[in-house]
């Protein structure tokens, strides 16, 4: 818990009431494995998923059985159940660990709540949901380029945090591109 509020410190002045609501709504879940499922589409569940080391990803997989990632959160970056902390829709993937991670899971709702009681909370949900939009616009961007090879000559030169940390088969299901067309790509770069 205490690297969650660390980076939480970050951004604004935390005191012993913040240390005291974190310890009474998060919860550092055992060390999760690779693979591990850690939230199902149409599952109840509703929460905000930390990464403090590891690797997660927002996960869908189409007709063909091709697994597609809509998002990466590696350390530092988060995945929430619900599409926002205003409304109970839930987001349509699942949340899976790509690597071994230790996670940190907050219920939405008392996140809703403390951002509503007090700027230290409002901070904490405006950083986590920034974190989120900024990849969700970049992601999009790329997604937009329609020659393939181009896509991921973009994504090389403009991701390279997540280039550095992903495999070229997680590239290639983030940018919906098979993995010959990733391998002709990056020689060019």
């Amino acid at each position: 818990m205490e690297k969650f509020y660390l980076y939480w410190a970050k951004y604004c002045d935390l005191g012993d009431r913040d240390r005291g609501w974190l310890q009474g709504h998060a919860e550092v879940l055992p060390l999760v494995k690779r693979g591990t499922l850690l939230f199902e589409e149409g599952n109840d569940g509703r929460y905000v998923f930390f990464v403090n080391s590891g690797f997660l990803a927002g996960v869908t997989w189409d007709e063909e059985g091709n697994r597609r990632i809509h998002h990466l959160a590696p350390q530092e970056h988060n995945l929430m159940t619900n599409v926002n902390l205003y409304t109970h829709k839930k987001i349509a993937m699942n949340i899976v660990a790509l690597r071994h991670s230790e996670v940190l899971r907050l219920p939405v709702q008392a996140l809703h709540d403390f951002k509503e009681s007090c700027r230290e909370g409002e901070t904490l949900a405006d950083v986590l949901r920034d974190k989120i939009q900024k990849q969700d616009r970049k992601h999009i961007q790329l997604l937009q380029i329609k020659d393939e090879k181009q896509r991921y000559i973009s994504f090389f030169h403009e991701c390279p945090e997540l280039r550095r940390i992903t495999r070229l088969q997680e590239q290639a299901d983030y940018l919906n591109i098979s993995m010959s067309t990733a391998r002709r790509a990056i020689r060019i770069c």
